[in-house]
């Protein structure tokens, strides 16, 4: 069965003057959750790359055959990529019930909080957090779940940032009652019970997942470029500059390359 767990505990302290400090720790982690996108059971297993291009041979072929290349069953006449799956007869197989998915998140949180008092009234909190796990969005179409995984024998490549991840995140609200219309009249009507009220939060923004074309003949279903060594995967351009009708990109292609180049 599918496990969260979760756990927190925190600490609040009166400063006087109406002021409250609060410092919260919340902790999760879930097991054993439902995750069909990380399940690719019929891809080939990689100790076959060596074959290099005689995977994408026919089975019937010489090559395949100075290669002692079993048919899997008798008519059949793929590749030997095909060959080599687990159930040559499918293509692509994806388990709905794979219990496989897991992810954490660790956070801290920061709050200042002022009571109502003299029509004024403001709470402010800052959060410092990561959520890290099997980082494989899904996409559901006409045949079932799609994904991009990238080797389904190694999902331990697959921990990353997940994508909600936001490190920092800092809110304030706050309201305020206008110290006008106290005298009586027409400026009592028109002004009295006026307030300012308003809500501000700033955050970081969420993780990129870089991909590229798959080159490798194994039915994975895609690869994630290396970072070269020195190189900055940043563009550069500055959030003000940044124009993607000019076809701007956040990423400097230039500082990938390839895994399998």
């Amino acid at each position: 069965m599918p496990r969260t767990q979760s756990w927190s505990f925190g600490f609040q302290h009166d400063l006087g003057r109406d002021l409250i400090v609060e410092v919260n720790y919340i902790g999760n982690r879930a097991t054993r959750q439902v995750a069909p996108q990380l399940s690719n059971i019929n891809q080939v297993n990689p100790q076959f790359l060596p074959l290099g291009q005689l995977l994408t041979r026919n089975i019937n072929s010489a090559e395949a055959r100075a290669a002692n290349i079993a048919i899997p069953y008798p008519g059949f006449n793929g590749s030997v990529a095909q060959a080599l799956r687990a159930f040559p007869q499918y293509l692509t197989l994806t388990s709905q019930q794979a219990k496989i998915g897991a992810s954490s998140y660790h956070g801290g949180e920061f709050k200042l909080r002022k009571r109502f008092a003299s029509g004024f009234a403001f709470e402010t909190s800052y959060v410092w957090s990561k959520a890290i796990g099997l980082n494989t969005p899904s996409y559901q179409g006409f045949g079932g779940v799609d994904n991009m995984l990238q080797d389904h024998f190694n999902l331990d490549i697959e921990r990353s940032l997940l994508s909600y991840d936001v490190p920092h995140a800092f809110v304030a609200n706050y309201i305020y009652t206008l110290p006008f219309g106290k005298s009586n009249g027409w400026r009592k009507t028109v002004l009295a019970d006026w307030t300012i009220s308003g809500i501000h939060r700033y955050q970081s923004g969420f993780p990129l997942q870089l991909s590229m074309n798959n080159l490798l003949p194994i039915f994975n279903r895609v690869l994630r470029p290396d970072i070269l060594s020195g190189a900055n995967p940043a563009s550069g351009l500055s959030n003000s500059d940044f124009d993607p009708g000019r076809n701007h990109r956040i990423t400097n292609a230039q500082a990938f390359a390839s895994p399998v180049a």
